[in-house]
């Protein structure tokens, strides 16, 4: 037998020697067409015992007539035999396999909707999640869609109390709540009901659920969770990652105890006030900032925060607007402040490593009065005996399961958590925004002594004038349940546009970080003011 040589050349002009090995030559009872027809009637034999689901097999006979024997529990099957060629005839190709009317689940139309469904509102998600990316803090807005789902649906059916906001006490100022003093305990389930008179309310941690004052006003609100088939998995991982940075914080066991409670707790992000001459960013040790760098950018806790703003936006527009106006002037102030999640108008938060967190009755009294803290509890804990949220001014104990978020006005109502069951873990996430922030922005990028030295006598009268009325203005930004909200935040925003329009005078010639596409309250490019 010749053997024939010849040189090979890939696209890239590289030449290879050619073959210069012994040929290999078949045996001489070789028959190919006799080897390709048992190679069909093997494939055909496997490929039967794989579509049976209890291993059994249909006789395949080379009589076209013969009957095919079906797979126990299965109707005969309406599909004609193969018939295989012998090795005297020619080699005829198998026809290609149809499974019978019969196999196919009845339910497969609608699993191929459920499908697409779930693909399409993924990508929806991923849509969104692009835009925020690119907008920044200011992207959430209310979508006709979302007010209809969440805030006209269950606004009417929310948790009621016999208690007018307005009667709380903030600071002269506004901006900041007051201290109180409360004792370092935590309460089980059992000593709470036997010494106090609160309603224990029963909650899922998934429906939406308003807590609601005298005059209708939503002062809190039980969030629950997204509305995501993997969210179980996301807040389990959540829990997860803070249990094993705990060991990696390199802090000594004397900072577990504050006047929170006996837990490690890591507060991060831009906060003002407490001695500070300007908002700042927090300082933290080596060990803990690179601890805080991986959590921030971990999934699961990017969606929380997400989630956490776009919820805001949601039950509480006019308040998160009047956060986006003030900390987003503050943020544009200073090229040295940088956001926590981009997406997210929380300034600050703090991740609680537990194990078993929970807090002593406090109020948080340096976050702004009538702002929301959002609140995401963690871990593995039976939520109908432990881990309550207790609002303590209130009158409510409610249940908080792992993976759910609560938003509270924490600088004015008093709160701590029950007690959770032995080998039981527990963890939280918050987020919030000190009224120093807010402060620092009405008050034209200047701490107190400095703005007020600024004013003329008129002007400082009329300062006075705003301090006292600005508790009860920032209540009002409150949603009420007798409103009906707009679809698409037009209300809301006009509210703000008196703010921004007065806030942007203040600043003319002051930003630094002004893009192409910044507009004033008339729609007008602030180009201008640069020459641009």
């Amino acid at each position: 037998m010749p053997v024939i040589n010849w040189l090979s050349q890939t696209r890239s002009s590289k030449i290879y020697s050619p073959w210069a090995g012994a040929p290999i030559v078949a045996s001489a009872d070789f028959d190919l067409e006799d080897a390709l027809s048992e190679s069909v009637a093997r494939s055909a034999d496997a490929f039967w015992n794989l579509s049976c689901p209890f291993g059994g097999s249909p006789s395949i006979s080379p009589n076209p007539s013969a009957q095919t024997t079906p797979c126990p529990s299965r109707a005969p099957s309406p599909l004609p035999a193969h018939t295989l060629p012998s090795s005297s005839s020619p080699m005829q190709p198998v026809p290609p396999f149809t499974p019978p009317a019969e196999e196919r689940p009845c339910n497969a139309t609608q699993g191929t909707k459920n499908r697409h469904k779930r693909r399409s509102k993924e990508s929806r998600q991923k849509r969104r999640q692009q835009a925020s990316a690119s907008a920044g803090h200011n992207f959430y807005r209310r979508r006709p869609a979302v007010r209809e789902k969440y805030f006209d649906k269950y606004a009417q059916k929310g948790i009621k109390v016999d208690l007018d906001i307005m009667q709380a006490t903030a600071s002269s100022s506004g901006f900041t709540g007051i201290r109180r003093a409360f004792s370092k305990k935590v309460y089980t389930l059992d000593e709470l009901v036997k010494r106090t008179n609160f309603r224990i309310c029963e909650w899922d941690g998934r429906t939406p659920t308003p807590i609601v004052d005298r005059k209708g006003r939503i002062i809190a609100h039980l969030a629950g969770h997204p509305d995501a088939h993997d969210w179980p998995q996301v807040h389990e991982e959540a829990a997860r990652l803070l249990e094993e940075s705990r060991g990696l914080l390199g802090l000594p066991k004397v900072a577990k105890k504050h006047r929170r409670g006996n837990f490690f707790a890591i507060p991060f992000g831009v906060s003002h006030g407490g001695g500070r001459t300007k908002p700042t960013v927090r300082r933290q040790t080596p060990e803990a900032t690179s601890v805080l760098t991986e959590l921030n950018a971990s999934n699961p806790f990017m969606r929380i925060a997400h989630f956490g703003s776009s919820t805001f936006a949601t039950w509480a527009p006019r308040l998160y607007d009047y956060y986006v106006d003030r900390l987003g002037a503050t943020f544009q102030d200073d090229a040295d402040l940088e956001r926590i999640f981009v997406g997210s108008v929380f300034p600050s938060a703090t991740y609680n490593f537990g194990p078993t967190t929970a807090c002593f009755l406090h109020t948080d009294a340096a976050n702004l009065p009538f702002g929301w803290c959002c609140i995401t509890a963690l871990g593995r804990f039976d939520s109908k005996r432990g881990g309550h949220i207790i609002l303590w001014d209130l009158g409510l104990i409610i249940q908080f399961p792992p993976g759910s978020t609560i938003f509270i006005p924490s600088a004015v109502v008093a709160h701590a958590n029950v007690t959770i069951g032995t080998g039981e873990t527990r963890y939280s996430f918050t987020q919030y925004a000190a009224g120093g922030l807010f402060r620092w922005a009405e008050h034209r990028f200047k701490n107190n002594g400095a703005f007020f030295a600024s004013l003329t006598e008129e002007e400082a009268k009329q300062e006075a004038e705003k301090e006292k009325k600005r508790w009860s203005t920032g209540v009002e930004l409150f949603s009420n349940v007798a409103e009906k909200l707009d679809n698409d935040g037009e209300a809301a925003l006009a509210e703000s546009l008196p703010f921004v329009k007065r806030l942007q005078e203040y600043t003319v010639n002051h930003f630094i970080r002004r893009t192409s596409r910044s507009l004033d309250w008339q729609g007008v490019n602030l180009q201008r003011f640069f020459g641009g």
